[in-house]
């Protein structure tokens, strides 16, 4: 049951099948890192848990909402100066993460570990995510009823946070 929701709707995080990631020997809260997300997805897949170890709900919201990632200026644009400057190739380290990000990703999609980006999340993945074909499912919390029918109490769902865009983690 959802008992709380976080100021703003489109607060971001990864959907899971607690049953399943328990079942697999993954802790949820030590996927931190899209690296780390990428590691639970290999055990998922190869060790016979489940096809595809995350689906995605496709939007480049998520792509920004990655923690640890100051990808513009001031301060992302969450105090009271605006954002004048996007900061992907001018800062070393941004530019690190997002490739790193869109390196699991793509690994991700290479080794058919995940559900082909760009799918129908109510349609498709949700669905999948449902029948236990897919693991995970990074959204947003407004989707949090969607999943929780779509489940019908077959098994527990978790929330992770939205994971960080850096090993080094938030506070990068």
């Amino acid at each position: 049951n959802q008992v709380g929701y976080p100021v703003g709707y489109s607060y971001p995080g990864i959907y899971y099948n607690a049953d399943m990631l328990a079942e697999a020997g993954i802790d949820p809260k030590e996927i931190k890192s899209f690296n780390d997300l990428y590691d639970a997805c290999v055990k998922l897949v190869e060790g016979g848990y489940t096809t595809y170890g995350v689906g995605f709900h496709p939007d480049g919201f998520y792509f920004n909402a990655a923690q640890g990632l100051q990808a513009y200026n001031n301060s992302n644009g969450l105090g009271s100066e605006r954002i004048t400057e996007c900061l992907y190739t001018k800062d070393a380290k941004v530019h690190d993460a997002i490739y790193n990000m869109l390196d699991v990703y793509q690994k991700l999609h290479a080794e058919k570990l995940c559900v082909a980006y760009g799918s129908d999340y109510q349609a498709e993945v949700i669905p999948q995510m449902a029948s236990g074909d897919c693991a995970m499912f990074m959204g947003v919390v407004s989707m949090t009823t969607k999943i929780l029918d779509a489940a019908n109490g077959a098994f527990e769902v978790g929330i992770i946070p939205m994971i960080s865009a850096t090993e080094a983690g938030m506070n990068s």
